[in-house]
């Protein structure tokens, strides 16, 4: 066996390794850094969309402090009487229904006689957002509303105080 193989044992194969060129070692360690600055771009854009998401959507939760009953009249006549108020929404200033209104009381503490307190009784109403309740105003005078209420959607009790007139 002379030529080729002579002087190398037999059954192995000589492989030649070449060197490496450092333009191409360098290629492929920025193209895998460029990967993964992609990946972080990527995870950090979906992050600051996930906050936007979550900072808009809080933004569009009200809180009990953007609602507010308003007296429908400032003024009303002494007697049998139906007072209207509307719950609206002080942002929007769109009315507010299906509240679950609990607590009621009506008085004559805008005159100093707190204790001059008359009973309220619930009156459906035909227009969404308001709320009515039939009253014998004794007297002729400054009368206080107070009401109590859950607001559909809203956690905790939304509470008013409205004074109007009765007049003779």
């Amino acid at each position: 066996m002379a030529g080729r193989h002579a002087g190398k044992p037999h059954g192995l194969i000589q492989v030649r390794l070449r060197p490496r060129r450092a333009s191409a070692w360098l290629n492929d360690e920025f193209g895998k850094l460029n990967m993964t600055f992609l990946r972080v771009k990527h995870v950090a854009a979906a992050a600051l969309i996930g906050l936007a998401s979550i900072g808009a959507a809080s933004r569009a939760w009200a809180n009990l402090e953007d609602y507010e009953f308003r007296l429908v009249r400032g003024e009303l006549k002494k007697g049998d009487a139906v007072i209207a108020v509307r719950l609206v929404n002080k942002r929007t200033g769109q009315p507010v229904p299906d509240a679950v209104i609990f607590a009621t009381r009506l008085d004559m503490g805008p005159e100093g006689m707190p204790e001059m307190a008359t009973k309220l009784t619930p009156v459906p109403s035909a227009e969404p957002g308001v709320y009515q309740f039939r009253a014998n105003l004794r007297m002729a005078g400054g009368w206080q509303l107070s009401l109590g209420a859950k607001v559909q959607g809203e956690t905790g009790t939304l509470e008013n105080k409205l004074e109007f007139k009765a007049v003779p």
